[in-house]
């Protein structure tokens, strides 16, 4: 399963949905058992911060429990907070700034200039965002969720002015649609990022599709891959690809009237796959980049920050 998480107001990028589901369990498991516990959220970041916001982790009285905010260089310093948290039960902003041009000589040796604030918060509050979190999960709908960071008060379905606004949206579905060779790594790739995978092997099983579906079609059968086509080509899926060459595309295209601008064929990046494994790969990889909303281009090569 895979979760979303958006703000209007600065929108946050998506996060990890594996490591997502991992917190929230984590994070249940907690509060069900009792258990002393702390939800550290980034509410804040600028410059090169490992994480940015949205980003969370659960940590228990012996320490941290799930998730990650940094490449290790703040969880030392939040577990002071959050010891503090858990002894008085009052919510904290704490704020790390590694900007300073002598970072590295004054004690964080992170050497990433970037600057985040995290807010840390007990059970009292933690148990309110762990019902919204699941609420977008299990109802399959967007939820608002509003937070106070100086009280650390939920308000659930809602946006208020001045507080930190997330919107928890259901997590987007992929469809395989075909038996091919690069179907069950599609799938195994898919379920392991945390989304809802669906492997179709007949045009008449496609389930409704909608602006979450990442659709690729990949039976390698003309016919069928004729059908899934134009069963897709006038949906709003975010995603469609086609796996193939590009000349078998164009016939394709062709027979079917769908228009070759709806499909992206070959599917996936190019990174040289030949396997059905490496194929499956390099699909992922340009679906991530139509959820982040990236160029898919190499990092190094790149002038602009990676965030």
């Amino acid at each position: 399963m895979l979760i979303t998480i958006r703000v209007k107001r600065p929108r946050l990028r998506m996060p990890c949905v594996s490591e997502f589901t991992g917190v929230l369990g984590a994070l249940e498991k907690a509060l069900a058992q009792e258990e002393p516990v702390a939800l550290a959220t980034v509410v804040w970041a600028k410059g090169s911060s490992y994480r940015r916001a949205g980003a969370r982790m659960v940590f228990g009285a012996r320490g941290p429990i799930a998730g990650r905010l940094s490449a290790g260089c703040v969880e030392k310093e939040l577990g002071e907070a959050v010891a503090e948290v858990l002894a008085s039960g009052e919510p904290r902003v704490v704020e790390f700034d590694h900007t300073h041009p002598d970072e590295v000589e004054l004690g964080w040796k992170t050497g990433c200039p970037g600057a985040m604030r995290v807010l840390v918060e007990g059970a009292a509050t933690a148990w309110r965002a762990a019902e919204a979190m699941r609420s977008a999960l299990d109802i399959d709908e967007s939820v608002v969720m509003s937070t106070d960071l100086a009280t650390a008060e939920h308000s659930v379905g809602e946006e208020r002015d001045g507080w930190f606004v997330e919107v928890l949206e259901p997590p987007p579905v992929l469809l395989v649609c075909g038996d091919g060779p690069e179907a069950a790594p599609l799938g195994e790739m898919g379920a392991a990022l945390g989304w809802r995978a669906v492997v179709l092997a007949d045009p008449g099983e496609l389930p409704r599709v909608d602006e979450r579906v990442l659709a690729v079609v990949c039976s390698h059968d003309f016919t069928r891959d004729g059908a899934f086509l134009r069963a897709l080509a006038d949906s709003p899926a975010a995603y469609v690809g086609l796996v193939g060459a590009r000349a078998r595309a164009e016939r394709l295209f062709a027979k079917t009237g769908v228009d070759g601008s709806r499909a992206r064929s070959p599917a996936g990046l190019d990174i040289g796959a030949d396997s059905p494994d490496e194929i499956a790969l390099s699909i992922v990889a340009e679906m991530l980049t139509v959820l982040r909303d990236r160029g898919g281009g190499s990092l190094s090569g790149e002038p602009t920050p990676i965030h």
